[in-house]
């Protein structure tokens, strides 16, 4: 029976059809489609001169979380007929799920999810994702599904607009020192930080505290910007050469993991700020003019 609905919405489908960024469970898609698509966003995005940011997002327990009201509402919006919904909704709702260990035993009716092999199972899932991929394109996002896995590209000229127009609370100096702070805190909780380590991002946590407080200089900020983004390599050479075998430090060096990933949206807010404080337009400071006009020691000027 399931066979046979799981067709019927298919052939239904094919008048209204999913989000094309749907890679999973479709004839003629597979994880090597959505790899292309995603590579190819990128290309384009570096041939015209453009700049991509990604996020990639693994939903957990997709199919045991998805719940019947989301199933339902999915169901609806593709015009999927009542009766098949219901009939959809009420094979949900019956299941029984039991287990047993030791002797003892426990029963409970299911109140959400996909069953784990079922032939509607995946369509079902589409059903729901594809209203979130269909919201994001509709924002102008790039995005990509496989299965749970979400990869949406953000692909623009002026990316400095974007990060000051982006209305995200802590994407200021401030926050990203805060941000900054207490991950190279946990970071260095750790045996495993080199002296190396302590040092370049010292030199980097100064230099933001100096840029925050002389507000009408962009020095500091250029010079922080540079340790920044030279960061990214040598935080990786760090991890990949120091990298603990102890839980503490295991624990430390994934928050240096996630200090090196905030690095990047760091950059980004420094090269703004670096930007706007130029007045300019130009990313590094003003420099003495050799060109312009200069008074002789003799009184003319030339």
């Amino acid at each position: 029976m399931e066979k046979i609905l799981g067709q019927e919405i298919r052939i239904h489908l094919e008048g209204n059809p999913l989000n094309n960024a749907q890679h999973a469970y479709l004839k003629g898609k597979s994880t090597e489609t959505a790899l292309a698509e995603a590579v190819s966003l990128i290309g384009k995005a570096i041939n015209e001169k453009e700049v991509a940011l990604g996020c990639f997002l693994d939903i957990g327990g997709a199919f045991d979380n998805t719940t019947y009201e989301s199933i339902s509402r999915a169901a609806y919006s593709k015009g999927i007929e009542p009766q098949t919904i219901k009939w959809i909704l009420a094979m949900l709702a019956s299941r029984n799920i039991s287990s047993e260990l030791g002797g003892s035993s426990v029963a409970v009716v299911a109140n959400r999810g996909c069953p784990q092999g079922g032939v509607l199972s995946p369509l079902l899932w589409l059903l729901v994702a594809d209203d979130l991929l269909c919201l994001l394109t509709g924002e102008g996002y790039e995005v990509t599904l496989y299965r749970s896995k979400f990869e949406y590209l953000i692909m623009d000229n002026n990316v400095d607009a974007w990060v000051r127009d982006s209305g995200i609370p802590f994407m200021n100096l401030k926050g990203m020192f805060y941000a900054h702070f207490f991950l190279l805190v946990f970071a260095m909780l750790g045996a495993w930080t080199p002296a190396a380590y302590l040092f370049y991002n010292g030199i980097f946590m100064l230099l933001l505290i100096f840029g925050m407080i002389h507000r009408e200089k962009s020095e500091h900020l250029e010079l922080a910007m540079i340790i920044d983004g030279s960061s990214i390599m040598l935080d990786i050479f760090c991890l990949s050469s120091f990298f603990p075998a102890s839980a503490m430090g295991k624990f430390s060096a994934v928050m240096g993991i996630f200090n090196l990933l905030l690095r990047f949206l760091s950059f980004l807010v420094i090269r703004n700020e670096v930007t706007n404080r130029n007045g300019d337009g130009r990313l590094i400071g003003n420099s003495p003019s050799f060109g312009g006009q200069y008074q002789d020691i003799d009184g003319g000027e030339r």
